[in-house]
């Protein structure tokens, strides 16, 4: 067995020679192809069906010329993302922006400053022209007006005092400054009427005019509205200080603005008083500001004065059997008992070259016993903002470019209505187009006016039209204002000559002006005033 297959293997390594083709000879002349290395690969004009032919697209893989399905369209709107240049029908409409009607002229009036006590003075104004926006206008500025609340709450928590704060329009404020040659204040004025006071419970008390003397004295009005400043009547003289003869008919304008310290006897003040004061004022302090050399702070007056109008108790009564002077009933001695029998008033002052912004304050006592009769007498507060100065005349008013102004506002809030008072300071920056006759009044930064300078609700961006060209109210603008939930409005002047100087374009010098915001569900009010430079 063994053998055969031996035979058989043999033969079968000849018969496979021989088919191959091969021969020893060398003359041959054909030549033999040797077999492949790799038997079962294919030969190489024939493709390997284990490698990728690169001229045949990869069903595997994604063709870069054919979108992708998976892959969203940068080209295609996605109708789940809001397309930012549509509007979201789920956001309410923007608010259109409103214009304010442009303001109408004042028929008749000069719209200018004009101080009937002579060219050293600058003044108010001796008239409310309008008010429009809860901002009155005058001649020579605009000005805001509050009362308190404390005294309208039933039953009065203190009739002695007054607090809180609401807005308050149909008075007059009038601020009169005398300057030197330097520009100093020499003497200010404050004239107050029609502000809800009274003695009696029916008549307005007599105009208040206070220039916080130093001395005794008495302060009236001439004809014309010419301060007088007169000798003070002893309180001996019963046909002056009438009440004694004529009860509480007496003469109500003789018992306001006098000035009845100091006096060599001395002040008796009632039991309990630790510090009796024995002046009505110190007189005038002062601060300088920084304007001068591109600040924004402006110069600082600031005056103080216990008053005693309506107290009729300056009078003596009438005479004794013998002639002898005696005192009224109920009075402690003769004349009246103390500075500031009957209340105080303040008034702050900041000044620029040409622009002022006036904050004043009077306590006054009411329905007083000897005039009103028994029952309601207490104390009420009046408080305010005058903005004034030398307006720039209507046909200076420019009509074409812009100018910016920067500036300070100051002012009063309070959050309830019904709290004391809280002293405000904001930046105020405002933007003037002449050509459009628009202007944009931003107050910002508002802080409370103290050491501690804390943050204040109050921040505001208003647009106020101005008057049209030619008009007698060209320089001035108004318009609502609000705050949050505060709205109220806004009013300005123009004040000084047109300049060029600075970085902004040509316009009047200084722009000042008044706004006033109140909620009245909240009783949340502010009362202020500002002034601003040119830039």
């Amino acid at each position: 067995m063994r053998d055969y297959l031996r035979l058989f293997l043999s033969s079968l390594v000849i018969a496979v020679a021989a088919g191959c083709g091969g021969s020893g000879g060398s003359g041959s002349g054909a030549t033999a192809t040797p077999p492949p290395e790799n038997p079962g690969a294919p030969g190489p004009n024939v493709p390997d069906p284990n490698v990728p032919d690169p001229n045949v697209p990869d069903p595997n893989t994604p063709d870069p010329n054919v979108p992708d399905p998976n892959v969203p369209d940068p080209n295609v709107p996605d109708p789940n993302v809001p397309d930012p240049n549509e509007p979201d029908p789920n956001e309410p409409d923007p608010e259109p922006v409103v214009v304010p009607p442009t303001p109408q002229p004042v028929a008749g009036a000069t719209m200018l400053m004009s101080c009937v006590d002579g060219p050293d003075f600058q003044c108010s104004g001796a008239s409310i022209l309008r008010t429009e926006y809860g901002v009155s206008l005058t001649d020579a500025g605009v000005q805001v007006q509050s009362r308190s609340t404390s005294d309208l709450r039933v039953p009065n928590p203190d009739s002695g005092i007054a607090y809180g704060m609401a807005p308050l329009t149909g008075g007059l404020a009038e601020i009169r400054l005398q300057r030197d040659i330097t520009g100093q204040i020499i003497m200010p004025a404050l004239l107050l009427s029609e502000m809800g006071i009274t003695w009696d419970r029916v008549n307005e008390r007599p105009r208040i005019a206070d220039v916080f003397r130093t001395t005794q004295g008495r302060t009236t009005l001439d004809p014309d509205g010419r301060l007088i400043f007169g000798t003070l009547p002893d309180s001996s003289n019963l046909g002056f200080y009438d009440y004694a003869v004529l009860g509480p008919n007496a003469t109500q304008v003789n018992y306001a603005n006098n000035s009845y310290f100091p006096r060599i006897d001395p002040p008796r003040c009632e039991v309990g008083v630790v510090v009796c004061p024995t002046l009505e004022t110190t007189g005038m302090e002062f601060s300088l500001g920084d304007w001068v050399t591109g600040g924004r702070e402006a110069d600082l007056m600031h005056v103080s004065r216990l008053h005693s109008d309506g107290d009729l108790f300056a009078g003596n009564g009438l005479p004794d059997i013998n002639g002898n002077p005696t005192y009224l009933p109920d009075g402690t001695g003769f004349g009246t008992a103390y500075p500031g029998f009957k209340g105080y008033r303040e008034l702050y002052n900041w000044g620029y070259q040409y622009a002022n912004l006036s904050m004043w304050l009077t306590q006054d006592t009411v329905e007083i016993i000897e005039f009103a009769g028994p029952g309601n007498e207490h104390n009420k507060q009046r408080r305010g903002f005058v903005t004034f100065g030398q307006v720039t005349p209507a046909a200076d008013v420019p009509t074409t470019g812009s100018a910016s102004y920067l500036g300070l506002a100051y002012g009063l809030y309070v959050p309830d209505g019904q709290t004391d008072v809280i002293v405000l300071r904001a930046n105020v920056l405002v933007t003037v187009d002449f050509a459009t006759r628009q202007t944009t009044i931003r107050v910002t930064d508002t802080t409370s006016f103290d050491q501690n300078a804390t943050p204040l609700p109050i921040a505001l961006e208003t647009l106020t039209s101005m008057g049209a060209v030619g008009a007698n109210v060209a320089g001035y603008m108004s318009g609502p204002a609000a705050s949050g939930a505060l709205a109220g409005g806004m009013g300005a002047r123009l004040f000084g000559p047109v300049v060029s100087t600075g970085t902004s374009g040509a316009g009047p010098a200084e722009i000042g002006g008044n706004f006033t915001l109140n909620n009245p569900l909240t009783g949340a009010t502010a009362i202020a005033g500002f002034i601003a430079r040119k830039q």
